[in-house]
């Protein structure tokens, strides 16, 4: 990096949290929302790793790559219960603050939140910033909120995954979404790719959502997007559209009863 790395605005949002008494629990959750705000959002964090001399290769005074099929091992601390955390640190003062032995030969990644999302995706860690003085955790199931409020935030709707052991009640709705239904139909109509379609109501630890299962062809990507368009007026406040493949296991296993969409066939193969 030729600057070095500096989150003034989370820094200071910290603070805030970190002063904020815990009996006045309205202001104390404001507070980390806006922390969590700013880290999904904003924020480019300095996480610790392990990089093999050999893999790097210097662009600058204070900037390096990792060359192809270079490989790096990620700094990982262990709580007094054994579970595993990525540390974050917002600036360099704050790895100053970091144990010797951590601090000896230390490189770190610059790493925004989706950067790290994607490389906990077969890690069974969380996350913590500031791990020797704000020391603020974030479990793997609350990155995974974070992440999928990002997206419905910027696209309209999530891609649904489920992990091992996390407990999900699917069923269908007392009242019959209709206007939502049609929408779906409608925008489905204007892409071949799409098969079925099954909605159902989704409820996995007391959140509420629609889960649209689609069995298609090709890329999903224009498809859930175009999906999501049609439904945004159609969601009843607080209530979103989780979206997954058919092809998925979890897919496979909540398409259950008749699809609600059925692309007639027009030959005889499809």
């Amino acid at each position: 990096m030729s600057e070095p790395v500096k989150n003034p605005v989370l820094s200071s949002l910290l603070k805030k949290y970190n002063e904020t008494p815990a009996e006045n629990r309205e202001e104390k959750s404001d507070r980390i929302n806006a922390v969590a705000e700013e880290f999904v959002e904003n924020a480019r964090l300095l996480l610790p790793v392990q990089i093999d001399e050999k893999f790097i290769e210097k662009t600058g005074p204070n900037a390096a790559v990792i060359k192809k099929d270079g490989r790096f091992n990620v700094t990982v601390l262990t709580a007094g219960d054994g579970a595993k955390y990525y540390p974050l640190f917002t600036d360099w003062q704050e790895i100053a603050r970091c144990p010797d032995d951590m601090k000896k030969n230390i490189q770190t990644f610059v790493v925004s939140f989706d950067d790290l999302w994607a490389l906990l995706q077969n890690v069974d860690a969380g996350a913590v910033i500031n791990p020797f003085s704000d020391n603020l955790a974030f479990n793997k199931e609350t990155l995974r909120r974070f992440h999928e409020h990002k997206e419905l935030k910027t696209s309209g709707h999530t891609e649904h995954q489920v992990e091992k052991d996390t407990k999900v009640m699917l069923g269908d709705p007392a009242e019959d979404p209709k206007p939502l239904k049609d929408a779906l139909r409608s925008t489905a109509e204007n892409y071949p790719e799409i098969r079925n379609m099954w909605l159902k109501l989704m409820i996995k630890e007391d959140e509420k959502s629609w889960l649209l299962i689609v069995d298609h062809k090709g890329d999903k990507t224009p498809l859930f997007e175009a999906l999501s368009k049609a439904a945004r007026g159609h969601l009843d406040k607080g209530m979103y559209i989780d979206m997954i493949s058919y092809s998925d296991s979890f897919g496979k296993r909540a398409a259950d009863g008749n699809p609600f969409y059925a692309r007639k066939k027009k030959g005889l193969f499809f």
